[in-house]
């Protein structure tokens, strides 16, 4: 036994040795950083105070500290808690310091001890005991030795205790720092010489300890060494230590700030805090401390102040209860996660400063072996910026930092907040079989003996009120008696120091008073009446908290010391009762008595009274017993009802209530991150009580037995509607940027019960009050089903915010994929433009508005925000047509892709960064390896091997700018697009033809007509603003799909012309002949028997005739004719032999029955919109273009005086458009709209003030978004900052500007979605409204049989939105006339330009609108609704089918007509025939003065009953026309089908 027993014993110590050497840790430092066991280390703390908790909380908030990414706990510790009284010492329950720091230790975590023992933390009296004032001699923190003898014995024994508890760094333990004094820098100046001794003296005793570990003084310039001085506030990174070895820490870096009785709740924001942060590391700090990371409780009377609060939540990211506290918590547990991805840098590295102009700094820390780490800041406090650091591009918010670790990607933004929010909710208590109320019982405070005068002890002075009763109670009795010969009525006077007095005189309470925040000292003043003989004056003073900042704080006066206490009588007569002989008696009876006590409270001797419950009774005990709520959650209690005084759950005390005492109705501003944080910034809920609810601890609870309350009331409240409640996560909200995670999480144990609101896109709003706002991407439906099968039912969810998660809208008309495939099976190639910047006359040029949203985006430049977004869609597109096998390598029908769109025409404005953008957007074409050319348009000099190609109406001199880029022309435009208030514009065929011919006689081999058909601009598509819902174009096809004739046929005869000669075209080599004059003729040949032949005649008066290789020509001006074998004309570009079409609409004859409805307006002429603010938002930006429609709604104040001087004042208003409704105290009393292209007016408009309130509601509408040129997305909208003034006749003005407006985005009726077939809702039928503006109406209508497009005639109409079955149709304005004067003969041989050859003036711009045939449903059963804005008459209203009314021909001599019926159609009639001079076109021709008289004959013998009949144009077959030899003669015909 022996044998073995030794050396086992040996080896035990062995082991036990070597688990004190591995355990012990060394703390040291440089000027970097602490060091750990010789490593450098990057450390995040978070002030936890004990005392402000429970032993029970403290694992759970340490935890969620540690899962909050902090690395050390750092707590004071606190005198007056531990030694209330000299030399006798608590350190059991919450102030259990020892258990405290070792959970910090179990947890792994560090523990920063901030020994003092001075405290500040707004803890009593900064955490001295206030005996300390009663030594002989002693003061308070200078060089004093009473005062260093209890600071030294006190700092002692903790530390002692702490070294047999082995819990200092070289024991093992966590403790790697202590603090010494605590910012007695700030108050220093004072104490002369004797503070400057006195921070020496604390160093030097610091050092004694011996502790092993580095010792702090906080907000001490001249700390001396080894002391290292440390940073407090709310921003530290301009502070430096003041010695090269000491590192640069942040002790206290406020979270929030403490709170008041009588203030509102302060609120630091999270985007302030993390800005704050990441420039303390980006300057060089390596350590840095959340005051508070968990504020806690004031528990007791431990609340200094005066006038803290019982609840010391500080806004801190872990709440008064220890819930975190979202999304403060969540933002910086991912800013440290980040910060620490550089640690390596930031603690080795050499930092480089790079200044980018406008507060904008890069910092860059670089380590040899490549290792780097970079801070972008913004301290900017208005204004975003991009900037390029190092080739990469950041978009930094304004008092913003961004975190790249590897110098390249930004992995945190500190505006950028993407954790979720948490929306606390009290419950009322579930306990089954509770009753709904408490059941009280109470007793009076029992004051007799003082109201007589009876104390515990006398003084013949008034005496000062804490060093009376070295603060053991808050109340103080001072008492004193008068004797008078006769019955008198008299001023009782008393000066105090506060807080509070009650006034008794003869045992009635004749008043009480309390010290107004901020100023203690006031003066009582009662009148009294005395009776004759003694009479008895009872003051009882209550303090409310100790000071516990400032020098000298230490000797406040507390109470009514020096007084004077006076009784005034009449004519100024006193009697200073100041020097009488006063009684004194400490606390109240009740407080001695613990009637709050668990055993008093069942101590039946005590008579608790149940007969009534007194309310408003001042100095009253109320008692109650209750069960425990059920749960895990925090529970408080709601004294509501109750004044002021204390509450005990089971004796303990839950602190000071004072729920009556509310905040400040006018400090509650709204809350930017932006700019330095005050306290005074931010605070909510004002008006309402400074502290409702109080903080009950789960561990003062006694589960499933009874529970009891005790409430001391000072002043007089109502017990009867107290109640206890949980706290717990009521929603949980997220607004998450695309690219990271959403993460939705549900505390205590709970589960996500239900998703109530999701969408992906530009969200407006806040936590609990989100609304959809300026876009959306896929269907909204879809996305919340898909979050809440994510999330419903499970304690947490993370969901990735991608487009590819959650959805695109590739549907109905924007499946672009089945379109595609159609072209495929028709044998077409496909060119496809993905852009994805379209122009187009499309809304925003088809960029999405939510991109406008996105923080420091910037369109179309070397962006990297707009890159990234461009980079995803594009991939998306071509990823899309891979998987379909679309692309010609693969199959599919795709031979040429487009990048970018006309950037060329916009480059110079966007200067060296459009260069960088256009590089990138080849270099991004390119990696997405199509295998097919890209091409962009309108852009000089591509990067290679992009394809430059040309826009334009012509494009014949148009050189590709690399020899190896054929000559394309991407957009050779077939007509134009149309505004509201334009004429119909039309480009004739001849010109059309005329271009796309010389263009392929000077080398071009690919062309494509922008339009070949245009269609139509259905919905709020349109852009411009003000583009018509028409987007016909004057195609080769018209809006319906219609052929339109000439156009198409003499198009196609050209290209059948061209083709003829392709060999020649794209192998053989051109010669050229000039003629003169602008004549010339180009050859293109390949050998003697392959070659083709144009003859140009670019003159626009002259006809031409030429010799050419020996044969004669004829060239009309300004035309090409077309020889493919160089000897025969085959076409020519000014001969059109084709026929014409002429179309008409066709009434149904279908009548339509009517029913309204008004626009729901009531509420908007009321100001009551869904947000506000102090200024006029501009409109885009704020409807996320989710409407046309923006209410901006205001009011004014007029007095009646105001109003009688002016009665009448004119309303400016100055918007940018494009439609404003004015609307003044519920009335319309004007509307205007800009003119196309000038879209900035000015609105005036006189209205009559009243006295009293006036709201002004401005309806702004929106026709259509910018499409073109550079920075087009910076257009405004709305009523971007006005003005919006009233102003008088004299010159008066009252600025409405930066008044308090609501918004209210779109109509009512569009959010009920009145267009909706589905939807049900009242309507009426009698006596329709007419001319009325904001009204809806609605009616059925029957579909014609057959295949003829459908439109619908709006004469009548105003202006406003139609839908068909649910379908937008597009925007209509009817009523905008197009000018009278735009209108003028059509020449083709002018060279064209969108104003020439206009039609329809002084006519509506656009009277038509396009019903698509599948919009409808067969027979009766089909919807139309309109939602008129400015008032029309809808019985006019018709739907009518457009046909081919009649077909023309006008072809020269030699030629021959053509002419056909569309469909099944037969000629019927030949209206008109003539073989002559005649004049006119289609629709109007007129004989002239020479004719084949049997002209009409032939044609209808050769035409009537066919479908389509064919005519020589000769004299043999028409007659001899009797025209001149000088007169060209042609056929004209027009005959209906």
């Amino acid at each position: 036994m022996s044998s073995f027993g030794v050396p086992s014993l040996a080896s035990l110590v062995l082991i036990l040795s070597f688990f004190v050497l591995v355990s012990s840790t060394e703390v040291t430092h440089d000027g970097r950083a602490i060091i750990i066991d010789g490593e450098k280390k990057l450390l995040f703390s978070g002030s936890i105070h004990y005392p402000r908790s429970t032993p029970e909380m403290w694992p759970d908030l340490i935890r969620k500290a540690k899962l909050g990414g902090l690395d050390a706990i750092e707590t004071y510790v606190f005198w007056n808690a531990h030694e209330p009284r000299r030399r006798e010492y608590n350190f059991e329950g919450n102030l259990d310091l020892i258990r405290f720091i070792k959970e910090i230790k179990n947890a792994g975590l560090y523990s920063v001890l901030r020994i003092g023992p001075y405290a500040c933390a707004e803890w009593n009296y900064g955490g001295f005991p206030v005996w300390l004032r009663n030594i002989p001699g002693l003061k308070f923190r200078t060089d004093n030795k009473q005062f260093e003898n209890e600071m030294q014995n006190f700092t002692t024994l903790i530390v002692d205790m702490l070294k047999e508890e082995e819990l200092l760094a070289p024991q093992g333990g966590p403790i790697i720092l202590a603090q010494i004094e605590n910012e007695y820098g700030n108050i220093m100046a004072p104490f002369g010489e004797a503070g400057k001794r006195y921070v020496q003296w604390c160093a030097k005793m610091a050092e004694a300890q011996n502790i092993g570990v580095p010792w702090l003084m906080c907000q001490q310039a001249d700390a001396p060494q080894p002391m290292i001085n440390t940073c407090n506030g709310f921003y530290c990174d301009n502070f430096e230590p003041n010695n090269p070895k000491s590192p640069k820490i942040w002790t206290e870096n406020w979270t929030g700030w403490f709170q008041k009785w009588g203030e509102a709740k302060p609120h630091r924001p999270a985007e302030d805090i993390a800005f704050s942060v990441a420039r303390f590391f980006q300057t060089g700090g390596t350590m840095q401390n959340y005051y508070m990371y968990h504020g806690g409780t004031n528990f007791g009377r431990y609340s200094g102040g005066p006038y803290i609060s019982t609840t010391y939540d500080y806004d801190a990211p872990l709440d008064e209860y220890g819930n975190l506290r979202q999304p403060k918590w969540g933002h910086l547990k991912e800013l440290h996660s980040s910060i620490k991805m550089m640690d390596i840098a930031l603690l080795q590295g050499n930092a480089n400063d790079t200044d980018l102009g406008n507060g904008v700094t890069a910092t860059k820390y670089s380590v040899a072996g490549n290792v780097s780490g970079c801070f972008l800041s913004n301290t900017n406090t208005t204004t975003d910026f991009s900037v390029v650091f190092e080739g990469t591009e950041y978009f930094l918010p304004a008092w913003s930092v961004s975190v790249a670790p590897d110098c390249k990607t930004e992995v945190y933004n500190t505006a950028k907040v993407n954790t979720e929010t948490h929306i606390m909710i009290k419950n009322p208590d579930t306990c089954k079989e509770k009753p709904k109320t408490l059941s009280w019982s109470w007793l009076p405070e029992n004051h007799g003996d003082t109201l007589k005068g009876v104390g515990s002890f006398t003084a013949n002075k008034l005496l000062e009120q804490t060093t009376t009763t070295i603060d053991e109670s808050d109340y103080l009795w001072y008492m004193t008696s008068v004797d008078v010969k006769e019955n008198e009525s008299v001023v009782l006077r008393v000066n105090t120091t506060g807080h509070i007095l009650h006034a008794f005189v003869n045992g009635e309470l004749v008043g009480s008073q309390y010290s107004l925040l901020g100023e203690w000292e006031f003066v009582f003043e009662k009148k009294v009446s005395l009776n004759a003989g003694i009479n008895y004056i009872s003051l009882l003073s209550a303090t409310v908290g100790l000071s516990n900042y400032g020098s000298f704080f230490e000797y406040d006066s507390y109470g009514i010391v020096g007084g004077p206490v006076e009784l005034i009588g009449s004519g100024n007569n006193s009697i200073d009762l100041t020097k009488t002989k006063w009684a004194y008696k400490v606390g109240l009876n009740g407080m001695e008595k613990e009637l709050f006590a668990e055993e008093n409270c069942k101590n039946e001797s005590l008579q608790w009274r149940t007969d009534y419950i007194p309310t408003l009774k001042p100095f009253t005990w109320y008692k109650a017993t209750f069960d425990a709520p059920i749960g895990d959650e925090p529970v408080v209690v709601d004294l509501l009802g109750m004044v002021k005084g204390e509450a005990w759950v089971n004796g303990q005390s839950i602190g000071r209530f004072w729920p009556n005492y509310t905040a400040d109705p006018d400090v509650c501003k709204p809350c930017d991150y932006r700019g330095q944080y005050s306290d005074s910034k931010c605070r909510t809920d004002c008006g309402e009580p400074s502290q409702r609810w109080y903080h009950v601890p789960r561990s003062f609870l006694k589960p499933g037995l009874p529970n009891t309350l005790v409430l001391f009331e000072e002043f007089g409240g109502n017990p009867l509607q107290i109640n206890f409640q949980t706290v717990t996560v009521g929603n949980t909200c997220a607004k998450v940027e695309e690219g990271k995670t959403l993460l939705l999480t549900c505390q205590a144990g709970r589960s996500i019960s239900d998703i109530t609101f999701a969408a992906y896109g530009d969200i407006q709003g806040e936590c609990g009050s989100f609304k959809t706002g300026k876009c959306e991407s896929g269907d909204p439906g879809e996305v919340l089903s898909l979050i809440k099968q994510e999330c419903v039912g499970k304690p947490w969810c993370s969901i990735e915010v991608t487009y590819k998660k959650l959805g695109y809208n590739f549907e109905g008309d924007l499946d672009f994929i089945k379109f595609i495939k159609i072209a495929q099976s028709a044998g077409l190639y496909v060119i496809l433009r993905i852009g994805p910047y379209v122009c187009a006359e499309w809304k925003f040029g088809g960029i999405p508005v939510w991109l406008h949203q996105l923080p420091g985006v910037e369109f179309r430049t070397e962006n990297q925000i707009f890159k990234d977004e461009m980079q995803n869609f594009t991939t998306l597109i071509v990823n899309k047509v891979k998987e379909e096998k679309l692309l010609a390598p693969q199959g599919g029908p795709i031979i040429i892709t487009q990048i970018e769109n006309e950037y060329g025409n916009a480059m110079k404005g966007y200067g060296a960064a459009g260069q960088t953008y256009i590089q990138w957007c080849a270099e991004l074409a390119q990696s997405l390896d199509v295998g097919v050319p890209w091409i962009m348009c309108q852009q000089p000099n591509p990067p290679s091997p992009m394809i430059n190609t040309c826009n334009g109406f012509y494009c014949e001199k148009f050189q590709p700018s690399s020899p190896n880029s054929p000559k394309m022309w991407t957009e050779n435009w077939t007509g134009w697009f149309k505004a509201w208030g334009e004429a119909e514009p039309h480009r004739p065929v001849e010109d059309v033809a005329f271009a796309v011919a010389r263009f392929f006689e000077s080398g071009g081999t690919y062309q494509n007509y922008y339009m070949y058909h245009g269609g139509t601009n259905f919905g709020r598509t349109a852009g411009g603003p003000f583009l018509t819902t028409s987007y016909d174009y004057d195609a080769p096809i018209d809006e319906y799909g219609n052929v339109r004739q000439p156009k198409w046929g003499h198009l196609k005869q050209l290209h059948a012309a061209i083709k003829a000669m392709e060999k020649a075209l794209t192998h053989g080599e051109a010669n050229t002949t000039d003629f003169g004059n602008s004549v010339g003729a180009t050859k293109y040949i390949i050998n003697d028997t392959d070659a083709g032949c144009f003859l140009v005649n670019a003159n626009q008066s002259t006809d031409a005739t030429v010799n050419f290789e020996g044969t004669e020509y004829y060239v009309p001006a300004r035309s090409v004719s077309i020889l493919p074998d160089c000897k025969t004309v085959v076409f020519n570009t000014a001969k059109v032999s084709t026929q014409t079409n002429l179309m008409v609409n066709k009434p149904t004859g279908v009548p339509l029955s009517w029913e309204w409805k008004a626009e729901t307006i009531k509420s908007n002429l009321k100001g009551k919109g869904s947000f506000e603010t102090k200024q006029l938002l501009e409109q885009i930006n704020t409807t996320g273009d989710t409407s046309d429609y923006l209410w901006y709604m205001t009011s004014v104040n007029i007095t009646e005086e105001e109003a009688s001087f002016t009665k009448t004042m004119t309303l400016r208003v100055k918007t940018a458009g494009h439609v404003l409704h004015a609307f003044y105290n519920g009335h319309l009393i004007g509307s205007q709209y800009a003119t196309e292209g000038n879209y900035r007016f000015l609105f005036e408009k006189t209205v009559k003030l009243k006295s009293g309130k006036n709201f002004i509601s401005l309806l702004s509408a929106t026709v259509g978004l910018a499409n073109y040129r550079p920075h087009f997305d910076s257009w405004p909208a709305g009523i971007a900052q006005g003005p919006v003034q009233l102003v008088a006749a004299d010159g008066t003005t009252i600025d409405l500007t930066r008044n308090t407006w609501s918004y209210k985005i779109g109509m009512h009726g569009e959010r009920k979605k009145l267009y909706s077939p589905h939807h049900h809702t009242k309507w009426y039928s009698a006596d329709l409204a007419i001319d009325r503006p904001l009204t809806w109406y609605k009616t059925t209508f029957e579909v014609p049989e057959g295949e003829d497009a459908l439109v619908l005639d709006l004469q009548g109409m105003g202006k406003g939105e139609a839908w068909v079955n649910g379908h937008s149709i597009g925007r209509y304005w009817p009523s905008f006339m197009a000018a009278k004067n735009e209108c003028q003969p059509c020449d083709y041989r002018i060279k064209y330009d969108d104003s020439n050859c206009r039609t329809g003036c002084d006519q509506p711009s656009q009277r038509w609108y396009h019903v698509p045939r599948s919009y409808t449903n067969a027979g009766a059963n089909n919807t139309l609704v309109l939602f008129e804005e400015v008032g029309g008459d809808p019985s006019n209203v018709s739907l009518q089918t457009v046909v081919v009314g009649a077909v023309c021909g006008d072809i020269g001599e030699g030629s021959t007509l053509v002419l056909s019926c569309p469909g099944q159609g037969k000629f019927t009639e030949i209206q008109f025939a003539s073989f002559g001079d005649q004049s006119g076109e289609c629709g109007s021709f007129q004989k002239g003065s020479c004719e084949a008289p049997d002209t009409s004959a032939v044609i209808q013998k050769e035409c009537i009953g066919r479908s389509n009949c064919t005519v020589d144009v000769t004299e043999e077959a028409l007659g001899k026309s009797g025209c001149s030899s000088n007169v060209t003669t042609r056929l004209a015909v027009q005959a209906v089908c």
